[in-house]
């Protein structure tokens, strides 16, 4: 396999990270924190880039394009175990917008709430065996099975759903208005494999829950904003699997989900852009501004960790069982420019950690050096704060909602609080992760912390 790229860069961000961190205790100048520097001087040259394609990418999503193909026929998949509380919400989106000719189908992977007899009494759907019909609404249908996970559950089905692209939602996650005519849309574009929709979290509970959504829907913004620039130069590797979309023949030709990996959705797109570069096939993957859907997100810290774990971990284990695809130009952009920035980002939390634990120290051995660094720290909050500000307005224009003061706050503001508050829980997630990988440890639990109520997006 053609390793050695990434073993090098590899091996070369770690040995920086070594010696950044032991310059601390060597040097009582500025270049003690060159480990803060670093990190910092590489976040501000990378948002500058993302934010310049997000630009191009939002500009390039309001130009008229012309299909002369119909929109294909969709078959929504709705994964489910014990989601009895909130399944209505995401049925009740869904129905109105399907076609007469197209299906829904709930998959109840071995629930034990009662989540099968709630669409009896609410959908009329009628069982004969595994597999039921609703009497009220002809398009929807159950299939109601012993527990095998979410990706068996979505292999098994998929060859006999129909439909010429596969949506995937999960079942605590309502999409907005014509969101599936969204997709429909963006499906005529024959080169289209894959897609997903924007995601705004949404978080039940107290005064910690509604701190997690106003600090997740600033990160959630910015990481769309980050796949739109992704996919304006064809290396977007990331589909959500809460509400994505699949052509069939090319889920069919990469070999479907795969149930050992535990981020199979970031697994997939892996695959695609291999088939793709290894046969020469014009395949894109996307992100649809329009296609939006409330989700929900850990509102606790053991649950963010172990969500941020595993989605760490997952991301690591695909990166490393694809090596070969690093910096490799058989893959284009997504292994040339996409994949080395990925591998920088595999020690990223280790060098944000690093920043912290030698400023505290600095200031606690050397406090002159580190007021001396306050203003590096104080220009980097600035810039930060112009560039979300920016990405505010970008991610608003993209969306097709309107800017309102409140939701400028928020986002804006929680730019400026998360380095102090939110940062330091999302990297120790991801080294959570690389503990987990380290361990072959990983679990699957769901995120939900309490009720049904999901807010419209429209609220922000």
């Amino acid at each position: 396999m053609r390793v050695l790229p990434f073993r090098l860069l590899f091996g070369f961000v770690l040995l920086l990270l070594v010696g950044t961190l032991a310059a601390v205790f060597f040097s009582r100048h500025e270049w003690a924190w060159a480990i803060g520097i670093l990190f910092l001087s590489y976040d501000a040259v990378l948002l500058t880039a993302i934010t310049t394609l997000a630009w191009r990418g939002v500009v390039r999503s309001e130009a008229h394009r012309t299909y002369h193909v119909p929109p294909p026929e969709l078959a929504v998949l709705v994964p489910c175990r014990n989601e009895k509380s909130v399944i209505s919400a995401c049925l009740d989106a869904l129905i109105p917008q399907m076609r007469t000719s197209e299906t829904i189908w709930v998959i109840d992977d071995g629930s034990t709430d009662g989540t099968v007899a709630l669409l009896g009494e609410r959908y009329g759907v009628v069982m004969d065996g595994h597999f039921g019909e609703s009497r009220l609404f002809p398009i929807l249908r159950v299939w109601s099975k012993p527990s095998s996970g979410k990706a068996n559950s979505l292999n098994e089905l998929i060859p006999r759903c129909g439909g010429e692209v596969i949506v995937t939602i999960d079942a605590d996650t309502v999409p907005t208005r014509d969101s599936l005519k969204a997709i429909r849309e963006e499906f005529r574009d024959p080169e289209m494999a894959a897609a997903c929709g924007v995601l705004i979290p949404a978080c039940r509970g107290g005064f910690l829950a509604r701190a997690f959504e106003y600090f997740q829907r600033s990160e959630y913004m910015r990481a769309y904003l980050w796949r739109l620039a992704w996919s304006r130069i064809d290396a977007m590797e990331m589909v959500s699997g809460a509400f994505g979309a699949y052509r069939r023949e090319v889920i069919e030709k990469v070999g479907f989900f795969d149930p050992s990996s535990w981020v199979e959705d970031y697994e997939l797109i892996f695959r695609i852009y291999r088939e793709a570069g290894d046969s020469g096939k014009k395949w894109r993957v996307g992100v649809i501004g329009t296609a939006q859907a409330v989700t929900d997100a850990p509102a606790a810290v053991p649950l963010f960790w172990r969500q941020r774990s595993r989605w760490f971990g997952g991301f690591l284990a695909t990166l490393f069982g694809n090596q070969d695809m690093v910096a490799n130009p058989r893959y284009g952009t997504m292994g040339g420019v996409l994949l080395p920035a990925k591998t920088i980002d595999t020690l990223l939390p280790f060098f944000s950690a690093g920043a912290q634990l030698t400023f505290i120290v600095l200031l606690l051995e050397s406090p002159h050096v580190a007021w001396g660094l306050l203003g590096f720290i104080a220009a980097k909050l600035v810039f930060d704060l112009c560039l979300q500000s920016l990405s505010f307005f970008l991610y608003a224009r993209w969306l097709r909602r309107p800017m309102t003061p409140g939701w400028a706050f928020r986002i804006i503001s929680a730019s400026l609080l998360e380095p102090f508050f939110f940062q330091p829980l999302r990297y120790s997630g991801a080294i959570l992760g690389w503990v987990a990988l380290l361990r072959n440890r990983m679990t699957w639990t769901p995120q939900r912390t309490a009720g049904t109520e999901v807010p419209d997006a429209e609220q922000g």
